[in-house]
């Protein structure tokens, strides 16, 4: 009996054929199987990031910058008719500039700012008194803050455009402390920026395939892990700086002195001393050679110093055993005299 016999090679030449039948029919079939899904740029998302980054980080600069103007007398508009004084008065470690009304007064302060921004100050008065701060810019006018003060009140007040006359109106005695103008900070536009570009990483991410590794909001674990180990090491680095600067106060590099100095803060002055019944005063037994361009209210941080500095003085400086500017002590006095730095005379020689 004859019988059909298939050789085991060409059953599988066979089969052979056909899966590459079936594979040819699948890949000509495009109609029934779905294209997969193209995985997003891995270099897209990082720009993205970065650029998010960039863009928190550039808004926190501008924070830390906002830009303070404070307003002394020589701010003074011509066109105002005042007799206010300028003072600087140590309060705790730092100068605070004081503009002293003697009555009803207007002080008008030119600014020019050229952005929206807040106007501050401390306001003072022994008796109730009225106050008002008023703007005006060519023919706009506007009253910014007004009331009734006795004792002491904290202003803030919105300042359109920064740029203007402002007058410091009282109808008594008082004293404004450290009038200034803060530049408003344009917080928006970074937060619509970033919020663009976190709804651009998100849809981007969410063109990946079905399968992704666990994530939160688009971003991988590991990822945020990174992110917040990197944010704390910074603060907490922040942190540590700003402990260890406050503990060593007056024993710092002296470019981190002379920045405290320019932002008002009190320098040491060894010629000087704080005693329990006169207060600052000098010390006793000093032998020295004073050195100095701009005078006492420069050197001690009252106001900053000028762009270009003024001729350098020395001469020697000596005090006597009790702190005065004699050349050993004395029994009697004749005359003396009672006052501040300009009755020290630190600047002059003697």
């Amino acid at each position: 009996m004859g019988s059909n016999k298939v050789h085991p090679l060409s059953e599988c030449s066979a089969a052979e054929t056909t899966f590459r039948a079936n594979n040819t029919s699948c890949a000509g079939g495009s109609a029934n199987i779905e294209e997969m899904p193209t995985p997003p740029r891995p270099w897209i998302l990082r720009a993205l990031l970065a650029t998010i980054v960039g863009v928190l980080l550039l808004a926190a600069m501008d924070w830390a910058y906002v830009p303070t103007f404070r307003l002394y007398l020589d701010h003074r508009s011509a066109s105002g008719q005042s007799t206010a004084a300028q003072q600087f008065a140590i309060e705790g470690d730092r100068v605070v500039p004081l503009i002293v009304t003697r009555g009803a007064d207007r002080v008008a302060l030119a600014t020019g700012v050229g952005r929206d921004a807040t106007f501050h100050a401390n306001l003072r008065a022994t008796a109730p008194t009225a106050y008002a701060i008023e703007w005006h810019h060519g023919a706009t006018r506007r009253v910014l803050a007004h009331g009734t003060v006795d004792g002491a009140a904290s202003i803030s007040c919105a300042y359109p455009t920064g740029t203007g006359v402002i007058d410091l109106v009282s109808d008594g005695a008082v004293t404004w402390v450290d009038p200034r103008v803060v530049r408003t900070l344009p917080i928006w536009p970074y937060l619509w920026v970033a919020g663009l570009l976190i709804l651009c990483w998100l849809a981007w991410t969410r063109r990946g395939p079905a399968q992704q590794p666990p994530s939160f909001f688009g971003v991988r674990r590991f990822t945020l892990l990174k992110a917040a180990a990197a944010t704390v090491s910074i603060a907490v680095a922040l942190l540590i700086s700003e402990v260890m600067l406050r503990a060593l106060g007056d024993r710092v590099p002296g470019g981190i002195v002379a920045e405290r100095h320019d932002l008002g803060e009190v320098n040491r002055d060894p010629h000087w001393i704080n005693s329990p019944r006169l207060g600052r005063r000098l010390r006793a037994s000093v032998e020295t050679l004073n050195e100095w361009r701009e005078g006492d209210i420069v050197r001690m941080g009252f106001i900053p110093p000028p762009s270009i500095p003024g001729p350098l003085h020395k001469f020697s400086f000596h005090t006597d055993a009790e702190g005065f500017r004699n050349p050993a002590v004395r029994d009697r006095f004749d005359i003396a005299a009672l006052g501040d730095s300009f009755t020290d005379a630190m600047t002059m020689a003697g």
